[in-house]
Parts: C-alpha cells; sequence; structure tokens
C-alpha cells in the first residue's frame, strides 16, 4: 500500500520549487543565499517520497523514512524561520548576507567587500503581492507541511 504523505509532501515540494524557479527565472526576482538553502528541504522530501514509495513493502524502513520526512520539514521550517526573524530585523543577520561593511579607513578592504558582496541580501525582504515576503510564504507552507507530518507521524492505523 502506497502512503497518501508520499504524494503530499512530494507534490508540495514539487509545487513549491516550480513557484520559486519561476519567480528567479521568470520574473527575474533574485534570491539572496539563504534562500537557496531554503530549497534543500524541498528537494529532500522528494527523494525521500521516491524511495519510500520504491520500498513501501517494509515496514520499518517506511516508519524510518517517515521520521526523515518530519525531520526534514522540521529542519527547514527552522531556518526559514531565522530567514524570517533576519528579514523583519528580529535577529542579526550573518555577515556574508546583510548590508554589513569593514571601516572606510581601509579602501582595500572596502572594495573587496564590495566585491564579494551578495546582489541580494538575507536582510531584505522581497514582498509578493504587497504584504508578504517570499520568505513569510515558505514559512506559511513549511508550517503546514510540519503540520500534516506530525499529524501523519501520531496518527493510528
Amino acid at each position: 500500500m502506497i502512503n497518501n504523505s508520499n504524494f503530499v509532501n512530494a507534490g508540495v515540494s514539487i509545487i513549491v520549487l516550480v513557484i520559486v524557479y519561476f519567480l528567479e527565472y521568470g520574473l527575474k526576482m533574485q534570491p539572496c543565499e539563504m534562500c537557496i538553502i531554503q530549497r534543500y528541504p524541498y528537494f529532500l522530501l522528494i527523494a525521500l517520497s521516491a524511495i519510500s514509495v520504491i520500498f513501501n513493502t517494509n515496514q520499518t524502513f517506511v516508519f524510518i523514512l517517515k521520521f526523515l520526512c518530519l525531520v526534514t520539514v522540521l529542519s527547514g521550517f527552522i531556518y526559514v524561520l531565522l530567514h524570517v526573524g533576519i528579514e523583519r530585523g528580529l535577529i542579526e543577520g550573518f555577515t556574508e548576507c546583510t548590508s554589513s561593511l569593514p571601516s572606510m579607513a581601509d579602501k582595500s578592504d572596502l572594495l573587496q567587500s564590495l566585491e564579494q558582496a551578495p546582489l541580494t541580501r538575507c536582510d531584505e525582504p522581497v514582498i509578493l503581492l504587497n504584504f508578504i515576503s517570499v520568505a513569510e510564504s515558505n514559512l506559511l507552507m513549511m508550517g503546514l507541511l510540519l503540520i500534516y507530518n506530525i499529524f501523519v507521524s501520531i496518527k493510528k492505523k
């Protein structure tokens, strides 16, 4: 019997990835470094779901894969929460992903820092539909996936 949670995890992941790649390549919205890293749990969920579909006869293995899906979604949720906190100024961002620059005393350090600065900073939210950032919408999606995976994990057959 194939578990429906595989299709939900993989389906949602594929939809989210299609949307973010459309935003990046279709609408030319450049993601920051943290936005790119936020995609990894979705790729992992697709892989875990595919493995679970292939090896669905071994109940112990299916249980382990469900647990790995839950850990993946929880990790993704925490990371996205960190990103939203950085965007909203609640958490101090990483120096390589924010606007912090070295002192202006040494011009060569300043020039090198400007050359290595990312084009899109993690502490500047990219707003969708004039009210929610891309990271906040990802937080919402990861939160829903987390609730779903917790429910699937504790549900009795």
